[in-house]
C-alpha cells in the first residue's frame, strides 16, 4: 500500500509539473528553473523511497557515459572557479551546473518509477495550453497587464513568446499522435484542445516550432505506416483539424510578428541577408566560436555564454554551440552520446511495440532536439524537464524489454 501511495504521489507531481510548464516563465526564466528544480528534487526523493529494484540498480554501459559526463562538466566548473575565483558570476554558473546535474540524476531516478508504471503525465498539458490561449485572448483584447503585444516578445504567460512555443510543440504532437492512433477523436474537449494547440503554434509565428512539429509528426506517420496501422480516417481527421486551425487563426494574426503575417511575408526571406533571416543567429555562432577556440576541451563552465559574450541573449540559440561554449568538446561528445543512446532506445521500443507512449517519446525527443539547433530549447528548464521525462520513460522501457528477453 505504501508503494502504491508513493507511485501515486510521483504521478501527481509529474502531472502538475507538466501542466505548469506553459506558465513557468511568467516572470523570468530563472523562476522556471527554480520551479523545475523543486519538482525534480521532490520526485527524486520520492523515487528513493520506493523499494529497491536490483535490476534498476545494476551498472550498465550508459551509466559509465553518464558518470563521465557529470565528471566532465564538474571539471569545467572547477576550472571556471580556479580562473575567476568566487564572485557573483561564479555563483550563477555553479547554480546552472547544479541544475544540469539534477537533470541527469532525475532521468536515472525516474527510470525506476517507469519500471513500475506505464503512465506518461501529459494528459492535462493540452488543457493547460487551452488556459494559456484563453488568457492571451483576454489580455490582448482587454489589456489587463499593459503588455505591448506589438513589440512581440513578452506575453501574459511568459517572458518570451518562444518559451510558450517550445511547450506548444509538445502539446500539439501529443494530440496529433492520439488522433493518428484513433484515440478520443469524438471527444469535444479533445477536439477543442487540438484546434487550440495547432492554432496557437501557428499564431505564435515561430518557424522553428512549426518545422519541429512537422518533423516529429512526419516521423510518427512513417512509423505507423511501417507497422501497417495508418488509417485513412485518422489521417483525414488530423488534416481537417490542421486546416480548421489554420483558418481559425487567421482573424487573430494582427501583429507583424505572428501567424501567417510572418510566415508568408516575402520580405522575411528575400530582402534580408542570412544573418538577419536567422534573427542574428549566425552572428551569435561566430561570436561563440571565437570563444570556443580559446578553451576547446572543457569550455568556460555553465552559463558562460551570457557571462562572457557581449550580447543581450542568454544563449547562442544552438545547443551544440552552447555545450561547446560551456563544457567543451569533451562535454559535448558525452552529452551527444547519451542523446543518441536515448533516441536508439526510443526506436527499439517502437519496433517492439507501436504504442502512443512510444511514438510520443521519440517524436518529442526528435522535435525538441531539432528545435534546439536554432533555439534555446535545451537551455530552458521547462522543455528540458519534459525531455527528461520522455528520455527516462524510453530508457526504462528499453531496459525492461531487454530483461524480459534475457530471462
Amino acid at each position: 500500500m505504501e508503494q502504491q501511495s508513493i507511485l501515486s504521489q510521483i504521478d501527481n507531481r509529474l502531472t502538475l509539473a507538466v501542466f505548469l510548464t506553459p506558465f513557468m516563465h511568467f516572470y523570468l526564466p530563472l523562476v522556471g528553473e527554480f520551479i523545475v528544480l523543486f519538482f525534480q528534487l521532490s520526485i527524486i526523493w520520492l523515487v528513493n523511497n520506493l523499494k529497491n529494484n536490483d535490476t534498476y540498480l545494476s551498472l550498465k554501459p550508459i551509466h559509465i557515459v553518464i558518470y563521465l559526463y557529470i565528471t566532465s562538466i564538474t571539471i569545467s566548473s572547477l576550472l571556471m572557479i580556479h580562473r575567476l575565483g568566487w564572485s557573483a558570476e561564479t555563483v550563477v554558473s555553479i547554480f546552472r551546473y547544479l541544475v544540469m546535474v539534477t537533470h541527469v540524476v532525475f532521468i536515472m531516478s525516474l527510470a525506476k518509477y517507469f519500471s513500475l508504471s506505464d503512465k506518461l503525465p501529459f494528459d492535462f498539458l493540452p488543457h493547460s495550453i487551452l488556459i494559456a490561449s484563453s488568457l492571451l485572448f483576454i489580455d490582448i483584447n482587454f489589456n489587463l497587464t499593459n503588455i505591448d503585444y506589438n513589440e512581440g516578445l513578452r506575453i501574459i504567460t511568459s517572458s518570451n513568446i518562444r518559451h510558450l512555443g517550445h511547450i506548444v510543440i509538445i502539446s500539439t504532437l501529443y494530440l496529433s499522435i492520439k488522433i493518428l492512433m484513433g484515440e478520443r477523436i469524438n471527444n469535444i474537449l479533445f477536439t477543442l484542445s487540438t484546434i487550440t494547440s495547432i492554432s496557437l503554434i501557428i499564431w505564435l509565428g515561430g518557424r522553428g516550432a512549426i518545422l519541429s512539429y512537422l518533423i516529429g509528426i512526419s516521423l510518427v506517420i512513417i512509423f505507423i505506416y511501417k507497422h501497417n496501422e495508418l488509417k485513412i480516417k485518422n489521417s483525414v481527421t488530423l488534416i481537417c483539424l490542421i486546416i480548421t486551425s489554420l483558418i481559425l487563426s487567421l482573424p487573430f494574426n494582427v501583429y507583424s510578428w505572428n501567424g501567417l503575417n510572418r510566415l508568408l511575408d516575402a520580405k522575411e526571406y528575400y530582402v534580408k541577408d542570412l544573418n538577419a533571416l536567422s534573427t542574428n543567429r549566425i552572428e551569435l555562432w561566430e561570436t561563440s566560436w571565437n570563444f570556443i577556440k580559446e578553451k576547446p576541451f572543457f569550455g568556460y563552465g555553465a552559463e558562460s555564454f551570457i557571462l562572457n559574450s557581449d550580447t543581450v541573449y542568454r544563449h547562442p540559440h544552438n545547443f551544440i554551440v552552447q555545450w561547446l561554449f560551456d563544457y567543451g568538446i569533451i562535454g559535448l561528445i558525452l552529452f551527444l552520446s547519451f542523446i543518441i543512446y536515448i533516441n536508439k532506445t526510443s526506436y527499439v521500443n517502437i519496433k517492439n511495440e507501436l504504442s502512443t507512449n512510444n511514438l510520443f517519446s521519440i517524436a518529442i525527443l526528435v522535435s525538441i532536439i531539432s528545435n534546439a539547433f536554432i533555439s534555446g530549447t535545451l537551455y530552458y528548464s521547462p522543455p528540458f524537464f519534459i525531455i527528461c521525462v520522455v528520455a527516462s520513460y524510453s530508457y526504462s522501457k528499453y531496459s525492461s524489454h531487454k530483461i524480459i528477453n534475457h530471462t
